[in-house]
């Protein structure tokens, strides 16, 4: 014949686990009464199990509501104390996913900072510097870029597409390379200087294809080669906005340590 537990048989907590903090300091006063407190909670759950078998109920869920008073708040404490430890694991499992969909948007932003800390000095910046001052190559490269894509900012660079070349070479650019440094050397002021990024990136991408598509002379190959970056430029201002998930998971785990040492 197969016997029930108790909830003390089932899990080996004495009550003193289930007394708040400040009734711990009058342990001693309550040592003596504590064998007794058990050997009653005992009785009274054994006493709901055959009442509640004889009525047909489930004797879990009516057990709690016939425990002697004095023993109630020893009661409610454990079960409130389960339901912390569980809703605490699930927003570490969250914690955690969050975490995993953060280094895939790092690894993206990598890779655009990259490019931007290449092609900002190389190519963009034959817009507003001689031409004299870079390789052959790299002008030859600006040529075939523009007939290829007909980029007619580029070949008639007007004025607010100037403005907004050197505000990519002297604000973004340096952001972009300060970004770099802080990925690979995972500085906590990251988040900061990604916003800054993203925010600038964005507005002046909004205003180039703003002139585009009100223009209408900008061909859908052009706007194909636009558009990305002012996702990316989203992206990192997204990116901006989340806090550090390794913090939040560590600090998760710090607590979720101390509930279950606090069980022990």
């Amino acid at each position: 014949m197969s016997t029930t537990l108790t909830p003390f048989e089932a899990n080996p907590l004495t009550v003193s686990n289930h007394i708040p903090f400040d009734c711990l300091l009058l342990s001693k006063q309550l040592e003596p009464f504590k064998s007794m407190m058990q050997n009653i909670f005992h009785v009274t759950w054994k006493m709901e199990m055959s009442v509640s078998t004889k009525n047909g109920e489930d004797s879990r869920s009516t057990f709690g509501s016939k425990i002697p008073l004095f023993l109630q708040p020893i009661s409610d404490y454990s079960f409130s104390h389960q339901i912390f430890i569980e809703k605490l694991q699930i927003q570490i499992r969250e914690a955690r996913k969050m975490g995993v969909m953060l280094k895939l948007v790092d690894v993206i932003l990598l890779l655009f900072f990259l490019l931007v800390a290449v092609v900002a000095p190389l190519i963009d910046a034959q817009t507003c510097l001689p031409l004299s001052y870079f390789p052959d190559i790299l002008v030859q490269l600006k040529t075939w870029y523009t007939q290829e894509y007909d980029d007619y900012l580029v070949s008639e660079k007007p004025h607010f597409f100037v403005g907004l070349v050197w505000l990519e070479l002297l604000f973004q650019w340096p952001l972009a390379l300060l970004n770099l440094y802080a990925i690979f050397s995972s500085k906590p002021w990251f988040n900061t200087s990604c916003l800054i990024y993203g925010v600038s990136a964005s507005t002046s991408m909004v205003a180039i294809l703003s002139e585009m598509m009100c223009s209408k002379r900008a061909s859908e190959k052009l706007l194909t080669l636009y558009f990305p970056f002012l996702v990316l430029g989203v992206l990192a201002t997204l990116r901006g906005l989340l806090s550090h998930s390794s913090k939040t998971a560590s600090a998760l785990g710090k607590r979720s340590a101390l509930a279950r040492k606090k069980r022990a």
